[in-house]
């Protein structure tokens, strides 16, 4: 009965254990990459808080279609896109290694872009208007 109670708190200990919140989500870019970086959960629920939630989803649903636009420029110029929720992004390209930490940004929903050359932040603008500068 000793034993199994102390295989019950280790268990119990291990199965409790948290990520690290300072941990870097690390993305290895070798090609032409879109690096889209949205808020997470808490992040959505204070901006929700600091606009209303009528101006959120209006804000919310302009990013989407947005986002929806430059997802069609990007794969008709088959430039690959990753998605990640994360705070901190870790971009690992063979000639830049670059952190970024969601947190200190007053825009929360970021886009990166590998070229294949150098890390650039665009915005989604920018982003959308990369079919001028591939025809």
């Amino acid at each position: 009965m000793k034993y199994l109670k102390i295989i019950i708190i280790l268990t119990l200990f291990y199965s409790c254990k948290t990520e690290n919140k300072n941990e870097f989500f690390e993305i290895n870019l070798t090609e032409k990459t879109v690096v889209g970086i949205s808020p997470d959960s808490i992040q959505i629920a204070e901006m929700k808080k600091e606009y209303g939630e009528d101006d959120f989803y209006t804000i919310a649903d302009d990013v989407m279609w947005y986002n929806g636009q430059m997802l069609e420029v990007i794969d008709s110029l088959k430039i690959q896109f990753v998605h990640t929720d994360k705070r901190l992004v870790r971009i690992i390209t063979p000639n830049d290694r670059i952190e970024i930490n969601n947190d200190t940004s007053q825009v929360k929903w970021r886009y990166i872009y590998f070229n294949g050359k150098e890390t650039l932040e665009k915005d989604v603008f920018e982003i959308i208007d990369l079919n001028k500068f591939y025809e």
